[in-house]
């Protein structure tokens, strides 16, 4: 070849015929995966809250309703210094709940929380239940609007 005709670097890459209508459909489909991804990241991201419970208020009868089920009560109260865990009546730390649970072989426990306890503390006591020998658990809530 002689030097006075160079040859252009695109010309040895093959063109494809491709429309903007394809360009605009592809773009359309990577946006929306993004979306969708993103909008499920935020989703899980967020934490729940149960709905608040005002102890104060549970009736009598509800409690009564527990120890029919052989139930034992686990309550979880947001306290001045920190969260308040009784089991039955009895105060106990969270770092003894366990024991507690295992010496009061509580098979079956009824978990109550006012509505200032998070969903992490909740699942920590949770936790604890199934390490405790606990066959199950419940939540016991009373909604208020």
């Amino acid at each position: 070849m002689p030097k006075s005709q160079k040859t252009n670097d695109f010309d040895a890459i093959p063109s494809m015929p491709v429309s903007i209508t394809e360009i605009g459909f592809i773009l359309s489909i990577m946006f929306l995966a993004c979306f969708l991804m993103a909008q499920a990241h935020e989703t899980q991201a967020k934490e729940k809250n149960l709905p608040a419970v005002i102890l104060s208020k549970l009736n009598s009868a509800s409690a009564a309703d527990d120890t029919k089920l052989n139930e034992t009560p686990l309550t979880i109260n947001k306290g001045k210094s920190g969260l308040v865990y009784h089991v039955g009546k009895k105060q106990v730390l969270l770092k003894n709940l366990s024991a507690t649970l295992k010496d009061a072989k509580a098979r079956y426990i009824a978990i109550r929380a006012d509505g200032e306890v998070r969903h992490k503390s909740i699942m920590k006591v949770v936790e604890l239940c199934q390490n405790s020998g606990a066959e199950s658990f419940t939540f016991v809530y009373e909604q208020t609007d």
